[in-house]
């Protein structure tokens, strides 16, 4: 059982390879497209992101194949964001968040530097992978950001949480992830994989066979 939540401009597609290895190993999963990502509606808000969260978790609760003792979470980038902020206040059996981001966006991701600086200019419509937004919609979504304190919540995690870190990750650097486990007081595992980007690109069998074996490490009993 286990929610799959997606990074800044990805759609469940994206995490094909962990989706199949988890529902192949017997487990429930449900990855949906955030808000104004994939076939979702709505405006870019990061501040919306664990609100949705919780609702996807009080449906797939409800569900009758669901043991809800034993729902785990994973989340990559703005999806570990949503994650963290999710297990922070919700009881799960597990947590694992792909290269995560503590949303001090300006000074973690120099593209939001360069956006921020581009709205004080001119406010134009803008595509990243699956997402339209305006420049200006970006201002008001950093401001959103700027409200969810990740390491306030990674402190009151309680479950196993483990962290996948790319070493080569140049959009949001290791050391931001680290900092995040430092704080973690739960038990905590951190994975550095040898080569892989942010994405993960070329690595996602890997990473998906390290979330899978984790997961059935605190869940199957």
């Amino acid at each position: 059982m286990c929610i799959r939540d997606s990074g800044f401009s990805s759609t469940p597609e994206d995490y094909y390879l962990t989706i199949k290895k988890l529902h192949n190993s017997g487990y429930v999963v449900m990855s949906y497209d955030a808000r104004a990502h994939g076939r979702s509606n709505g405006s870019l808000d990061f501040s919306m992101l664990p609100i949705d969260a919780g609702r996807a978790l009080d449906i797939l609760m409800s569900r009758k194949d669901v043991d809800p003792t034993k729902i785990c979470v994973v989340g990559h980038s703005m999806g570990a964001m949503t994650a963290t902020l999710l297990a922070s206040n919700r009881n799960v059996s597990c947590v694992v968040l792909w290269a995560p981001p503590q949303m001090k966006i300006i000074d973690e991701i120099p593209f939001a530097r360069g956006m921020l600086l581009v709205t004080t200019w001119v406010d134009f419509k803008y595509k990243i992978g699956k997402v339209k937004f305006k420049t200006s919609d970006f201002k008001k979504t950093l401001g959103g950001a700027g409200k969810l304190n990740i390491i306030t919540a990674a402190k009151k995690i309680s479950s196993p949480v483990l962290i996948i870190e790319g070493e080569n990750d140049y959009t949001v650097k290791p050391y931001v992830a680290e900092e995040i486990y430092r704080v973690l007081k739960c038990d905590k595992e951190m994975i550095y994989i040898d080569g892989a980007d942010h994405g993960f690109r070329g690595k996602r069998e890997l990473v998906a066979n390290i979330t899978s074996e984790f997961i059935a490490k605190h869940t199957v009993r």
